[in-house]
């Protein structure tokens, strides 16, 4: 054969070893997608069922103290103090509030409890925002935004997770050094300090209307 003929070996070759790549790449997408989908499926069941949480949530007093709102123990870590702490001011948080440091020998966590409107949280989570995005941090990593009612963060070195989650009146902090996820805590802490039903009808009496109402 001549130049051509060799020209169209060629071509049939590649297109033969394309046509291989596209059934194998298919076969692949058929068996990873319904995977990606069964994911994305869990994870919007799974932000279901907190903006629920958030919503049915039994706000506690407006004016309960740090005794009210810090248990003895959550999720198996005791109370370590309940003293002031400025580890949330690195994050440009600078309400006045409460707080209290849980404890063990593998892991701490600091929650911190405020009152706050919703455009006090709006504010506040905007400051957050710029606070990672201007630290000298190596990695960033976000998850919600001014309008969400709940913010959470990864940075560092060193490294610090963040929690941020509000609802009718109350804005929680969580922050930790520990590689391990918050999520388990928050959401024993959340459901240990629920009011009971009088103090749930005296807490929704005592919100301002402005807070509005979970997202």
């Amino acid at each position: 054969m001549g130049s051509g003929d060799s020209g169209m070996k060629w071509v049939l070759a590649c297109g033969g070893v394309a046509l291989v790549l596209l059934l194998a790449c298919g076969g692949a997408a058929i068996f990873v997608l319904p995977k990606a989908f069964t994911g994305v499926k869990g994870m919007i069941a799974s932000e279901q069922q907190k903006t629920a949480f958030a919503r049915s949530w039994r706000a506690p007093a407006a004016d309960a103290d740090a005794q009210r709102l810090f248990p003895e123990e959550v999720d198996f870590l005791p109370v370590a103090n309940r003293d002031p702490s400025e580890r949330a001011a690195e994050f440009g948080i600078d309400l006045a509030g409460e707080h209290a440091r849980y404890e063990s020998p593998k892991m701490a966590i600091d929650v911190f409890a405020y009152r706050a409107t919703r455009l006090e949280k709006e504010a506040l989570f905007r400051r957050v925002d710029e606070a990672i995005e201007n630290g000298d941090y190596n990695y960033r990593f976000k998850f919600g935004s001014m309008d969400s009612d709940r913010f959470t963060f990864s940075v560092g070195p060193p490294h610090t997770q963040g929690s941020l989650w509000w609802s009718k009146g109350w804005l929680f902090v969580l922050l930790t050094d520990s590689e391990d996820e918050l999520e388990s805590f928050q959401q024993a802490y959340l459901t240990m300090i629920q009011a009971d039903s009088q103090e749930a009808t005296s807490a929704a009496t005592e919100t301002p209307a402005e807070t509005g109402s979970t997202q």
